[in-house]
């Protein structure tokens, strides 16, 4: 019998991401920056700078804290009946017997997932895009584990 395997997710961030925290650093740098000029007319800078340093400290501490959550809590498990995905938000189980197709997709920005398309509890076909770290090792495991070779595309 094989026992459970544990994947990690890969951490790909978008160019959209990326752009958008940058504006963010800059919006918020220019408003200090302002802040910093008005309160210089009025030479009270300590209750201003503390507020707005706080701010700057908690944008740039969010992309660390979304990456970690991301590490620690996405991962993919690999039971003996079962796969078990632990996303951000919530968790599927998935039987083997259930899962209807296994699909490498390699679309602009979704580049290396696997898509898994799968029969729910309801009785409906629902899909589901994952991206392990190990891709090629994922499949490996999955494929010893589901008899159905049709399953994989």
């Amino acid at each position: 019998m094989p026992s459970d395997t544990v994947f990690r997710a890969k951490l790909k961030l978008s160019r959209f991401v990326v752009f958008t925290m940058v504006r963010v650093y800059i919006t918020l740098g220019v408003a200090f920056v302002v802040l910093l000029y008005f309160s210089s007319e009025t030479g009270d800078y300590s209750t201003l700078f503390i507020i707005v340093a706080l701010f700057l400290l908690a944008a740039a501490c969010f992309p660390f804290l979304f990456a970690a959550v991301f590490y620690f809590r996405v991962r993919y498990i690999l039971k003996q009946d079962r796969l078990v995905l632990n996303l951000l938000l919530k968790k599927l189980e998935i039987r083997y017997s259930a899962i209807k197709r296994v699909e490498e997709t390699i679309e602009k920005g979704a580049s290396g997932t696997i898509e898994i398309s799968f029969i729910n509890h309801s009785g409906g076909e629902d899909k589901v895009r994952i991206r392990p770290a190990e891709k090629q090792e994922f499949l490996l495991k999955l494929r010893s584990r589901i008899p159905d070779r049709s399953v994989f595309k």
